[in-house]
């Protein structure tokens, strides 16, 4: 629960609504609301300024809010209570702007709260972004206008460009497009993920620099923690492993949610571990994942590896017997060429022969 600002001052309760309270929560980076309630709490209040009144919200999103300037009291100010982080910069939405977490359903994607543009958007990136959601793979992405409430949210983000799978490896620009014909719809494969890495803001964030690590909302304990512990939790959202991994005191007010996280192996099956903790904030994990590549990728990438060493052998024997048959024509050739010279001496030989044998007898002819 804290005292709700907007731009340095306080926000009267006029009008105010539990629709109101999900739009600002979810602008702010979670889920939702839990509650809200007003009053005059805390002595600080008065150190602000009422700055917005009746805040109207016909959807749980921001950009369909309304207000206008505050004069109220501070007995007015909202307090609110919002529900955990999301768990990524990206979600699905249904047509009523819920979110999505089951795999297989289709929803409308949104990034930073804008809806996505479908330029040079491709299965690589769907591919990326569901793993930055925690799910294991994309399924199948469309583009289109297909549900009213998209007109209720700006297109934020367009040409997303990933070479690999990854959210690390994408590239994107600001969109200023207006026309949601190319919004983007997209559902996931596989079991959402019960790990993920947050930034000091609390946003889920790629893997390939050192964030700290969370199990459902919670922070991991580092004892009996191990690179085999880091190989399962990096695995377990879709990367090839860990980096590297150390202990430190968390940012945010996260609970502890796992300590004793014992892996025999690099795989969060083979784990052991306990939800109550004798741990301090202190003593938390935070960890940066192998970004190279999928193991699909992988398996991929060597199977380019060999197709390429195969072709490189098949070259290197084309030449081979190319060099040997250049070598053998030209033994023939040489060959030939010396059995042609041999044979021109003998003429030669003959010839001279000859001649001496006509000299001889003109000499003959001569004397008598």
């Amino acid at each position: 629960m804290g005292l709700l600002l907007y731009h340095g001052g306080t926000v009267c309760d006029d009008s105010f609504n539990i629709t109101a309270a999900h739009a600002i929560c979810k602008v702010m980076g979670f889920e939702g609301a839990l509650q809200w309630f007003s009053g005059s709490k805390w002595s600080i209040q008065v150190q602000f300024d009422v700055l917005i009144n009746h805040v109207k919200c016909p959807l749980p999103i921001w950009s369909t809010c309304g207000y206008i300037n505050g004069n109220c009291g501070h007995h007015e100010d909202i307090f609110l209570t919002c529900s955990i982080r999301t768990s990524s910069v990206f979600r699905l939405v249904d047509s009523s702007g819920n979110t999505m977490i089951s795999e297989g359903q289709k929803g409308l994607l949104l990034h930073n709260e804008g809806t996505v543009s479908d330029q040079h958007f491709n299965m690589k990136a769907a591919q990326a972004i569901c793993k930055v959601m925690g799910f294991e793979n994309a399924l199948q992405w469309t583009q289109g206008q297909r549900w009213k409430i998209q007109q209720a949210y700006p297109i934020l983000t367009e040409n997303i460009m990933c070479p690999l799978s990854d959210w690390s490896s994408c590239n994107y620009t600001d969109s200023h497009a207006t026309d949601h014909t190319t919004d983007v719809f997209l559902s996931c494969l596989g079991t959402r993920s019960t790990f993920s890495l947050v930034d000091k803001r609390g946003f889920t964030v790629s893997g390939s620099q050192e964030f700290l690590l969370l199990h459902n909302g919670g922070t991991i304990c580092g004892n009996a923690f191990s690179n085999n512990s880091a190989n399962a939790a990096c695995k377990d959202m879709g990367y090839s492993g860990f980096k590297s991994w150390r202990v430190g005191p968390s940012w945010g007010n996260y609970r502890i949610s796992l300590d004793n996280m014992n892996c025999t192996e690099g795989k969060f099956s083979t784990c052991k571990y306990t939800t109550s903790h004798d741990c301090e904030h202190g003593n938390e994990i935070f960890i940066s994942c192998d970004s190279c590549c999928s193991e699909t990728e992988e398996e991929e990438s060597s199977v380019f590896r060999e197709s390429t060493t195969k072709r490189k052998e098949v070259n290197e024997a084309e030449v081979n017997l190319t060099i040997g048959i250049l070598t053998l024509a030209c033994t023939v050739l040489v060959a030939l060429l010396v059995k042609k010279n041999a044979q021109i001496d003998e003429i030669l030989k003959s010839i001279k022969e000859i001649k001496n044998v006509r000299c001889k007898t003109s000499a003959k002819h001569t004397q008598t």
